[in-house]
């Protein structure tokens, strides 16, 4: 059976010059396989029934939407976020698998094999919000502010705007989420040169599972009528990545001039890097925007949360008691 393959390739030596970033990749491929595990559990023609169960409207409308939720709410800001650069990637790790988790709760309740009323449902949901935005736009201590106060460290002791871009853009073997659709579609479309329907990604070859559900788990939140869209909107013509030796020369050129830096600036470089691979690689496919966001936010117009905005200390209480409970169940998964 075909590997399934990585949203992030491995960075091989580079891993040595960029430990943070090195365990970022790894963050990405974690929270990646737990949805794939939870796909498996949960029973994936059900997802994909579920998920067009949802409709057309909230589909499209689902990104707009969930930052109304959090642009409308007065969310707490906690000690989650305290400590060195390891313990904000750790922390952000558990944030990412606690949203993975509520997500498939989620659409256990819409599938209709849940034993939970929608407001314990909700109540998951403002605890897995808030933390992830503890750790994302929403807190003054999050990934955007991080990453905001590296990048003037850099340009005021180390480098110019240039160099900053240069060094610290994530370059191949690492695929942000743009590249990694252009390539992921390419690979689906010689699959399924039209959409297909949900029978035929069922009877999809053992050999094709992969290539088809890392593009309906990474770019259209499992929506085949997505698909569709994006059939005719890119063309065969318009799906041009560079070829290996490119990338090949990319990431030799990149090493190369990694290499020559100081350790000061390296170790720096290495901080903002890491928090970039989070911000372009996982974010767009795993967080409020991707696959496992549209059945929380689903949830969010279910109770009316736009509306009903709750009140700040409601949260809190949630969030301390909640804590806790995902914090063993993290531990338990995964030491």
């Amino acid at each position: 059976m075909n590997q399934m393959s990585r949203l992030t390739s491995p960075i091989g030596w580079l891993g040595e010059l960029l430990p943070h970033t090195a365990e970022a990749l790894g963050i990405v491929d974690r929270i990646e396989g737990e949805i794939m595990r939870s796909e498996s559990i949960f029973g994936r023609e059900r997802l994909l029934q579920t998920v067009l169960d949802f409709g057309t409207e909230a589909y499209y409308s689902h990104t707009d939407y969930y930052r109304h939720v959090i642009r409308d709410t007065i969310w707490p800001h906690g000690i989650w976020v305290a400590g060195t650069h390891a313990d904000f990637l750790r922390g952000f790790e558990f944030s990412a698998l606690g949203f993975v988790w509520t997500g498939f709760e989620a659409l256990e309740f819409f599938s209709g094999s849940s034993q939970w009323e929608i407001f314990e449902i909700y109540e998951d949901a403002l605890v897995a919000e808030s933390l992830r935005g503890q750790f994302g736009k929403s807190s003054p201590d999050g990934l955007d502010r991080r990453i905001e106060l590296l990048e003037d460290q850099f340009l005021q002791e180390h480098g110019t705007e240039d160099e900053l871009f240069d060094l610290c853009t994530p370059v191949a073997p690492i695929r942000t989420a743009e590249t990694c659709l252009i390539n992921d579609f390419q690979d689906f479309r010689r699959v399924f040169p039209q959409p297909p329907s949900i029978d035929e990604i069922m009877d999809v070859s053992e050999q094709h599972h992969p290539t088809a559900w890392q593009f309906l788990r990474r770019h259209v939140r499992w929506n085949l009528v997505a698909t569709e869209h994006l059939y005719s909107s890119m063309p065969p013509q318009s799906l041009v990545e560079k070829g290996s030796g490119d990338q090949r020369l990319e990431s030799d050129s990149h090493g190369l001039a990694l290499s020559r830096l100081q350790p000061t600036t390296l170790a720096l470089v290495d901080k903002i890097m890491s928090l970039n691979v989070l911000n372009l690689v996982l974010e767009p496919a795993f967080s409020f925007k991707g696959c496992v966001g549209l059945p929380i936010g689903m949830v969010f117009r279910m109770a009316h949360h736009v509306e009903r905005r709750p009140p700040l200390d409601q949260i809190k209480l949630l969030v301390g008691k909640m804590n806790l409970f995902n914090l063993a169940e993290y531990k338990s998964r995964h030491e």
